[in-house]
């Protein structure tokens, strides 16, 4: 008997226990949930629903891959492709990393499509090793030919857009605004990516950093020598107590000079460039054309 009492008391301790770390264990969670369910604010949790489909699932499953994509690339590598791309205007938002994902994606799918275009044409396995190779080169070059197209357009954009806006900034400082008034009025008048930048350079003057160091930024984000010409005039002037309205003229003629020179030198280029496709196109098209019934009627005669 006593062995039996000795059970029924082990079974119903046992039971009491286990019945308390049940309510002691759903409580701890009850109150996790609570603190997890405060974080968010008033209808957080039903705005996080109307996000847009790519963004709820489909964005989340990219970042883990080019995340994977990115291992083992040198930081080095990294950092050169976040200022060729902040030069570029930062396209879509994507950074450094992102953009070696990318160069690796291209470079597999390129690769891929190589060796299965290889096997349909049933190359031999040195063409099959090169086709595949020149594929993979083509991917992991690509982006970066589209990167610097950008860079360049972007520049080119810029120069062109720049002596207008200069032109702009005179007029507005000599008639009495202040220079970063002038430079809220170009913003607000003028479009493309010089407004954007100088939009940023008033923005961090505006928080309180020098006006030379924002101008440098400026030209660091733009990587075009007038703007470097321009942030160096603004700082001499600054500096020596010189009108800014008198150093901005002056460096407005200079910028416009340079354009028109620019012009020209493009138009004295094109005589070069155009010797080409006149020996290979034209003239013989024009040979055919004056020669051509001269030929049939000796042909006719012999």
């Amino acid at each position: 008997m006593i062995y039996v009492e000795l059970f029924l008391i082990f079974v119903m301790v046992s039971l009491v226990s286990y019945y308390l770390l049940s309510s002691t264990e759903s409580a701890i969670e009850y109150k996790r949930s609570v603190k997890q369910l405060s974080r968010y604010e008033i209808g957080a949790i039903g705005r996080e629903l109307t996000r847009p489909f790519y963004q709820r699932v489909v964005a989340p499953y990219l970042e883990a891959i080019l995340k994977i994509l990115t291992l083992g690339s040198p930081k080095g590598i990294r950092q050169f492709y976040d200022k060729k791309l902040l030069v570029a205007g930062q396209p879509w938002g994507i950074d450094g990393a992102k953009f070696v994902a990318i160069k690796t994606l291209t470079t597999l799918i390129f690769a891929i499509s190589g060796f299965f275009l290889s096997l349909i044409f049933g190359f031999y396995l040195r063409s099959f090793i090169v086709i595949t190779g020149i594929f993979a080169a083509s991917g992991y070059l690509l982006p970066d030919v589209w990167l610097s197209y950008a860079v360049e357009r972007r520049k080119v954009t810029i120069k062109r857009e720049l002596p207008d806006v200069m032109d702009l900034m005179v007029i507005c400082i000599e008639a009495g605004l202040s220079f970063d008034s002038a430079l809220g009025k170009i913003i607000k008048h003028s479009k493309g990516p010089i407004s954007k930048e100088f939009a940023r350079s008033l923005y961090e003057i505006q928080i309180g950093m020098e006006r030379k160091e924002a101008f440098k930024n400026l030209y660091e984000r733009t990587d075009v020598e007038e703007l470097r010409r321009l942030s160096n005039a603004i700082t001499q002037s600054d500096l020596f107590g010189i009108s800014v309205s008198n150093v901005l003229r002056i460096h407005a003629e200079e910028m416009r000079t340079r354009r028109k020179q620019f012009a020209e030198e493009k138009a004295q280029k094109i005589g070069v460039k155009i010797t080409f496709p006149l020996i290979l196109c034209i003239f013989p098209a024009m040979f055919v054309v004056i020669l051509g019934p001269a030929v049939i009627r000796l042909m006719e005669v012999f």
